[in-house]
Parts: structure tokens; C-alpha cells; sequence
């Protein structure tokens, strides 16, 4: 599970992200209610009633387990899959780039920063620079 900042002019993580084996989830918390909570001292989701509801965000892929997501650099955020790392736009919440390991080999574990992200793919490492919309394999 991961907390996401999805609006580019939210203060606070408004989207929590859910992994399981076949697919990935997500639910959002209104950033006016979130806002709200936050001046009383307090931050609540509940996933319940309607404090927190179930979203898309178009550039990330559902069907799939997701290794990680998270926020990076330049307002974007990044998903990373068995099949692909994804750097999708804060703001537009739209694809901007896919890098997939070559010959169709799968990814199997991943550590991921702001700025670099690295995939393992059987003995394979891949060493990958997260830039302003684009990702740099290095070495």
C-alpha cells in the first residue's frame, strides 16, 4: 500500500494505492475534507461511508500487481509492474513513458527513490534515472 499526492497543488497525500496479486486498487480522500480534518489536528480515511471513495487515474494500469508507486520528481508519479515502470503526469494523470526490460523479460523486485529507480529481472539489474517525462536507462 502506497500514499499518493495525485493533485499537483495538494499539501497532503490525497490517494491511497492497493496492490494485490492480479490487480491494483485505488481510493481518494475529497482534498476538501482532507484539508478540513487536517486543521482540527487530526488526519482520518475511513473506508466507509463518504469519506473515502474508489477512483481511477488513467495512466496507471489496474490489471496488473503493482511493485511500487509512488511520487518522483517533476510532479510525476511512477508505477512499476511485473511487465513495465510507468511515469505517469501529476496533473494530467496521463501516461508520459513506459520502459519495459528487454526481451520480454519480467521484472521481479524493484527499489525506487525520487530520482532513480532499479528493477531486477532475473540476474539482470537495470539502473534507471527518473527525469522531467522520461526514464534513462543507465550503464
Amino acid at each position: 500500500m502506497w500514499a499518493l499526492r495525485v493533485a499537483g497543488t495538494d499539501k497532503f497525500d490525497n490517494t491511497l494505492v492497493m496492490a494485490f496479486v492480479t490487480q491494483t486498487r485505488y481510493v481518494s480522500c475529497p482534498a476538501e475534507r482532507l484539508r478540513r480534518n487536517m486543521t482540527r489536528g487530526f488526519r482520518v480515511l475511513t473506508l466507509n461511508g463518504e469519506e473515502v471513495e474508489e477512483t481511477e487515474i488513467p495512466g496507471i494500469l489496474s490489471d496488473q500487481q503493482s511493485f511500487y508507486c509512488g511520487n518522483v520528481s517533476h510532479q510525476q508519479i511512477i508505477q512499476v509492474t511485473p511487465t513495465s515502470a510507468r511515469l505517469i503526469s501529476v496533473d494530467t494523470q496521463q501516461l508520459i513513458v513506459e520502459w519495459k526490460p528487454p526481451d520480454g523479460k519480467n521484472i521481479g523486485v524493484v527499489a525506487c527513490n525520487t530520482s532513480q529507480l532499479f528493477c531486477a529481472s532475473g540476474c539482470e539489474l537495470y539502473y534507471l534515472e527518473i527525469c522531467d517525462g522520461e526514464l534513462v536507462l543507465k550503464g
